[in-house]
């Protein structure tokens, strides 16, 4: 089919043409019409059918697409129509014929349904009879449903479940408290349906409220209550929970109400009661409070005690409590004044409780009780000589601490040096008199006590020098003082040697000091240097003038075996004088030898 035009042809080299339009058509387009619909008879049953008309289409046999169960179908044509049968319940449409190659449409949507179709209606609900039961149902009734079991589904506690119909009814039972809907059924293969929403509920949840609270009126004593409302919990004895002493109790609901009783002073609170199963709570704490305690105060007072010595204490609450040691034997408290004794060292908690209508408030503290202070042994008590000595002075078998040392240069101590120091020990020195020491201690907060006294007695230095001459010669003598009441030594006795009298003779040219020891006291003294020189050699002669020669002091040899010429002086109170030669001794002028001195002149020399 189309438009031809323009034709042409050569023949022998000459073009004949026709420039006619010629048109070329196809056949008549079929055309398809859907018609009336007849529905199934019963649901699962195919039945139905579909009534089509036709033109430009042939009278035969076709082949019918479409959209739909059983598509393609063959169907026959005659008298320009035709019948499209055995349909299922459904919706078919785009149907389609094809004829000499053209096609015939029809887009129409046809539904085919049932002539009877079943139906589901819920109806009652009937609760649970107790909290959690599973004994609610929820009736229903149904049409064109045959008697029989058949399986429900909904949406809810338990779906499906297998329900028998019988009469146009069945019931769904064993239900729970909740929700329940889209209920659905299948009854000769067509769904029976109902979307009602059905609640199933609980009983009536019972509700406990605790209101007011009346507190004990003695302490210890269990009187004290709590007053409860209820409400859905019918008049009866019911068991009550809750956290606190006593839990569970038996109380009895009478016009929505009850009184939990016989209460001690606590915490109490998660109250609970059971009703079919129903739990009614009230998460509210109350508090039963015993009568307000006498106000104990503190203690006041000195707690610090010394063994035997008195302390009162008192309180600055209520008074006309009980007082008590916890340990007697350190401190004993009297019962009522509160008078503390201290017994021996250690600490005790002293308690100081009063009762006010049967309740009981203490308080505590603690007392120490100290040793008494002693002042023990004081060692070291000497005699020293003066200006360059050291003593240590040693403090034992003292109570307490030492507070600090004291001297004083009267035994009474009456203008004494405190010196602070808490060392147990202390070194004196370099005493240039009698001195007196003592520690005082102290134990806790006893008295403070003075040790014994340690006296440091100072010996004076003796007094020491020449009473004669500090230079001699060899074998000479010369005179200390003291000659008496002690002992002389020589630090170089091979130079000068000395007796206990104070007598020291040359021994060799050199020097000498000497030290006296007073026996009486030990101290001692040292004297200046003395000079030993060397003597005339025995074959010389021995001249001695005035005042070179002169002699004051000691016992003095001059000897030689020649002559011995003397104009000198001797003089002093004891001084003793001896001149030996071995052919002459001459006195001349200007010699003289004082009263009190000895003077001798021998013959005799060296030998």
């Amino acid at each position: 089919a189309g438009n031809y035009s323009n034709f042409s042809m050569v023949v022998n080299g000459c073009t004949a043409s026709d420039v006619t339009s010629k048109t070329v058509s196809n056949p008549p387009t079929p055309v398809l019409t859907s018609g009336t619909v007849t529905n199934a008879t019963v649901c699962g049953v195919s039945d139905g059918s579909i009534a089509f008309t036709t033109s430009n289409v042939p009278a035969g046999s076709y082949q019918l697409s479409y959209t739909g169960a059983g598509s393609p179908r063959t169907v026959t044509v005659s008298g320009n129509a035709f019948t499209l049968s055995g349909l299922s319940a459904g919706n078919y449409s785009n149907f389609s014929i094809t004829s000499n190659n053209c096609v015939g449409n029809d887009a129409t949507v046809k539904t085919v349904g049932h002539l009877v179709l079943p139906t589901l209606l819920s109806g009652v609900t009937v609760n649970p009879t107790t909290c959690g039961g599973t004994n609610g149902s929820i009736a229903f009734t149904t049409s064109k449903v045959l008697a029989g079991s058949y399986q429900l589904s909904y949406t809810g506690a338990g779906s499906p479940r297998t329900v028998t119909v019988s009469g146009n009814a069945f019931t769904l039972s064993g239900l729970s408290a909740g929700n329940y809907s889209n209920f659905s059924m299948v009854a000769n293969g067509c769904t029976a349906s109902d979307v009602t929403s059905k609640t199933v509920s609980n009983p009536p949840t019972p509700v406990l409220t605790s209101g007011t609270v009346t507190n004990a009126t003695v302490c210890g004593v269990a009187d004290g209550s709590i007053a409860f409302t209820t409400s859905n919990v019918p008049a009866g004895s019911y068991q009550l929970s809750y956290t606190g002493a006593g839990s569970p109790r038996t109380v009895t609901i009478a016009s929505n109400g009850f009184i939990l009783s016989n209460l001690a002073a606590g915490t109490y609170k998660n109250f609970s009661i059971s009703l079919n199963s129903c739990v009614a709570q009230d998460t509210t704490t109350k508090k039963i409070s015993d009568p307000t305690p006498p106000n104990i105060g503190t203690i006041l007072g000195n707690l610090a005690l010394c063994v035997e010595t008195l302390e009162t204490l008192t309180t600055n609450g209520t008074r006309g409590g009980t007082w008590s040691s916890a340990n007697p034997t350190v401190a004993t408290i009297h019962p009522s004044s509160g008078l503390v004794t201290g017994n021996k060292a250690g600490s005790s908690i002293i308690t100081y409780s009063i009762t006010t209508n049967g309740c009981t408030a203490s308080t505590t503290a603690t007392v120490t009780v100290d040793v008494p202070s002693v002042g023990g042994s004081l060692g070291g008590s000497n005699s020293v000589c003066g200006f360059t000595n050291s003593t240590v002075l040693t403090l034992s078998e003292y109570t307490g601490t030492v507070q600090k040392w004291q001297w004083s240069l009267t035994p009474d101590f009456g203008s004494a040096t405190d010196v602070f120091n808490s060392l147990t020990s202390v070194t004196v020195t370099n005493l240039s008199q009698t001195t007196y020491y003592r520690a005082v201690v102290k134990s806790g907060v006893c008295n403070a006590v003075n040790s014994p006294t340690a006296i440091i007695t100072v010996n004076p230095i003796p007094t020491v020098g020449f009473s004669g001459s500090t230079s001699i010669g060899v074998g000479e003598r010369t005179n200390l003082f003291p000659s008496t009441g002690g002992t002389w030594t020589s630090n170089n006795a091979i130079k000068a040697s000395v007796t206990n009298a104070g007598v020291v003779t040359g021994v060799e040219v050199g020097t000498a000091t000497f030290t006296f020891t007073n026996t009486a006291t030990g101290c001692k003294n040292s004297t200046p240097i003395l000079t030993v020189t060397s003597s005339l050699p025995c074959n010389q002669s021995i001249t001695l003038v005035s005042p070179t020669n002169n002699l004051s002091s000691g016992s003095v040899v001059r000897q030689t075996n020649l002559g011995i010429d003397a104009s000198n002086r001797v003089t002093g109170t004891s001084t003793n004088v001896t001149y030996q030669s071995g052919s002459s001794v001459t006195l001349k002028p200007g010699f003289q030898a004082d009263a009190g001195t000895v003077f001798k002149a021998q013959i005799g020399g060296c030998n």
